[in-house]
């Protein structure tokens, strides 16, 4: 009877294991299909891209004056068309709208 029992474990073991392994499998997956053609290609030039980018967006301020959306969204376009933005696109060769 000992041996029905560990044989019954096993199972439920492996189809454990196996759910484990195929959740893991499928969330890379997700995640690898999240990234743009530029992260797959080089991936380490992108991760310099978001920490530059990253780097200009803490240091913007807005101007006092913006009341409305429209007014930080061209503080902000005017912020990061005076910046280095402009150097890391050409670096980058990155077509920004």
């Amino acid at each position: 009877m000992d041996d029905n029992g560990n044989q019954n474990w096993s199972h439920l073991v492996w189809a454990v294991g196996g759910l484990l392994a195929g959740s893991w499998l499928a969330r890379n997956e997700i995640e690898e299909s999240k990234k743009s053609p530029a992260e797959m290609e080089s991936p380490e030039d992108a991760e310099r891209a978001y920490q530059e980018i990253g780097e200009l967006l803490d240091d913007w301020e807005s101007d006092a004056d913006c009341e409305t959306e429209d007014d930080y969204t061209q503080d902000l376009a005017d912020y990061l068309d005076n910046s280095r933005l402009v150097q890391l696109k050409r670096h980058f060769d990155v077509r920004m709208r």
